[in-house]
């Protein structure tokens, strides 16, 4: 009697639960597709299916190296000015740089007594040698000045400013940005050597000279 009673009660169970249960297993209907918009997203019987397991993982490191990647400089970016000191390219094109006359309280040629202060260096190269920009910056000025010729004056950050003199006609304008290497005007014909050209060079913190040697990887 009692296993009777309890095999009835199991079948009422059954048969009462069995709506539910085929509720929760079948897959649901597509969602109508104006619910979906007034959402702003797809009907839920149109949705993407998910990514194999195992893309996510790829996806991530992939979204990760994009990010690094956007961290590291790009070629055009440099040090700071300041931070490049002892490591400028020489100023001029060519592999014959010299110096002939350095920064500083300087004799003139061939009159011991009178001294000139100089607040550059001055170099010679090859006769058909140009001045070259020795970091990347915007040019702030081009000149003519007697004795000097046309003057090329580019300025940098924190306030630095290289300056190139005795060119014969610029190859860039006021307002011009340039990179490391940009080719600034031929260079004028050195007074004692037809064969070559000339080249004055200076470095500026704002309004202070700075000894050009110091900053250059000669």
């Amino acid at each position: 009697m009692n296993l009777r009673l309890l095999l009835v009660t199991f079948v009422a169970f059954m048969l009462a639960f069995a709506p539910l249960a085929q509720a929760v297993a079948a897959p649901r209907d597509p969602e109508p597709e104006e619910y979906a918009k007034a959402r702003g997203r797809k009907p839920r019987g149109e949705r993407k299916a998910e990514s194999p397991r195992g893309n996510g993982k790829q996806d991530r490191k992939k979204d990760k190296k994009k990010k690094d990647d956007k961290k590291k400089p790009g070629k055009d970016v440099g040090l700071p000015f300041a931070e490049m000191k002892g490591t400028l390219p020489q100023p001029v094109t060519g592999n014959d740089f010299e110096v002939v006359r350095s920064f500083g309280e300087q004799t003139w040629p061939g009159q011991r007594k009178v001294k000139i202060d100089n607040p550059g260096i001055d170099a010679v190269a090859g006769k058909n040698a140009q001045a070259r920009a020795v970091a990347a910056g915007k040019v702030s000025a081009v000149y003519f000045i007697p004795g000097y010729r046309y003057v090329v004056i580019i300025s940098h950050d924190g306030g630095y400013y290289t300056v190139y003199a005795h060119l014969r006609e610029p190859d860039v304008k006021k307002g011009d940005k340039v990179k490391v290497g940009k080719k600034l005007g031929k260079l004028t014909e050195y007074p004692q050597n037809p064969r070559k050209g000339i080249l004055h060079f200076e470095v500026w913190k704002r309004r202070t000279k700075l000894n050009p040697k110091e900053w250059l990887d000669l």
